[in-house]
Formats: structure tokens, C-alpha cells, sequence
């Protein structure tokens, strides 16, 4: 049975892992950078937990990780996609 800061680190990155499906071509592209900026800032919260063994701190990293990115993307018209948060996303 696992202790609940190492439960609640394990939803942390769950949750930061877990993306909906891109609706168009063009969605999966930008889905899969944000799957990128997200696994490095799980990548990193697992690195603090490992060196300090401070769970806690490891999933208050992640989150503020997680704050600073959008929650989903979004292609903007024009000739060239680029990067938006949709509504309801964080700025």
C-alpha cells in the first residue's frame, strides 16, 4: 500500500499526462508539443523526488509547472498554425 503524498504525486502526473484526442491533423501536432512541454515537467517533479525525497515540494513543482502551461491547444486560422490557449484555458 502506498502513502498518500507518493497517491496524491501519482495523480499529480497522471493528470498532467493525460491530454483529450486532437480533433483535426493539425490538433495531433499541437497535442504532441504539449505532451512534450508536459512529460519534461513530470520528468523533472520525478527528479526532485528522487534527489530530496520531498514528495510534497515534487508535486507543488509539477503544478506550478502545470500553471504556467496552456491546458489544450488550439490551431489559430491563417497560413501557419501557432500555439493558443481555448477558452476556459489558464493565461
Amino acid at each position: 500500500m502506498i502513502d498518500i503524498r507518493t497517491e496524491m504525486l501519482l495523480d499529480a502526473i497522471s493528470d498532467a499526462l493525460s491530454l483529450p484526442p486532437a480533433a483535426t491533423g493539425n490538433g495531433a501536432e499541437l497535442r504532441a508539443r504539449l505532451e512534450r512541454r508536459r512529460t519534461v515537467a513530470v520528468c523533472a517533479a520525478i527528479d526532485h523526488a528522487r534527489s530530496t525525497g520531498d514528495l510534497a515540494e515534487a508535486i507543488e513543482e509539477l503544478d506550478r509547472a502545470l500553471h504556467d502551461l496552456p491546458l489544450c491547444y488550439q490551431p489559430v486560422p491563417g497560413d501557419r498554425p501557432s500555439l493558443s490557449v481555448v477558452s476556459g484555458g489558464r493565461a
